[in-house]
Order: structure tokens, then sequence, then C-alpha cells
């Protein structure tokens, strides 16, 4: 099987998610994590990239450069965590939340998906690296 290589915007998150699929395909493959800062020197041959965000692509040309090249990739979908979602379900309604994640389009589709949970009846403020203001709050949810 191809080697999966996980490339995000930060190593941290790149690693984070890296462990999240070992979980399902360490027995079968090899995972390794890349950020967009490093220099991506694995064999796009024998590798399937798993691109934590669409947005990515258009970010760096080392990245676009491989695409062109033949990588195999996918875009990775990334979903709630339904482990905590007990915690979530726990707040009062119009509680006001800090929406933690790594990049204001994934804060926005976390947003998003907990909405179409159901889970409506919180607001939601975007906060990721970057952000130039945002409304101080008690509860901050990372996702």
């Amino acid at each position: 099987m191809k080697k999966l290589i996980m490339i995000s915007l930060g190593k941290g998150t790149a690693i984070n998610l890296s462990m999240q699929l070992e979980k399902v395909f360490g027995k079968y493959t090899t995972i390794i994590p890349y950020g967009m800062d490093e220099k991506f020197d694995f064999d796009i041959e024998n590798s399937l990239a798993v691109i934590s965000s669409p947005g990515l692509i258009d970010m760096g040309s080392q990245l676009k450069n491989l695409i062109n090249e033949g990588l195999d990739y996918i875009i990775a979908r990334r979903v709630i965590n339904h482990n905590y979602i007990s915690e979530l379900l726990n707040l009062p309604r119009g509680t006001k939340v800090l929406l933690v994640n790594d990049r204001e389009d994934t804060a926005n589709a976390s947003i998003r998906q907990l909405q179409a949970l159901g889970i409506d009846y919180i607001d939601y403020f975007p906060f990721f690296p970057g952000i130039k203001s945002y409304p101080k709050r008690d509860i901050a949810v990372t996702v």
C-alpha cells in the first residue's frame, strides 16, 4: 500500500490528524505528517497525500507542483468528533462560545456542521490563528 502523507497548514495539526489516521490505517501503511512550511521529500510514486483543506493547494507552489507532476491526493473533509458532543448539548440556549480551529475556513465549516447537527442554539464566534479581533468569551470549543 502507498504511504499516506498528511499535509496541513501547520506541523502540529498534521501530527494530530496523522494520529487519527494511524488509528484506522496504521496496521496497513505508514502515515507521515507535513506542514506547509516543510520541504516535501517523499516519493510521489508511492504516496497518497491527504490534504487537510482545499485552500492549501493554492497556498504553496511546492504542493501545486507535486500535484502537477502526478501526486495522488484526496482532500480531507473533517467532521465533528461525536465523543464530546454531550458537553455542547449541556450548554444553555444562547451561550456565546469561541469556536477554535486552525484556519478561518475550517472554523466556519465546523460551525456549519454543528448547526446542521441541530446544535444551532449556541452563538458561535470563529477563532483561528491570525484573527485580527474577536469577542472575549468565557467558553472556547475546539474541534
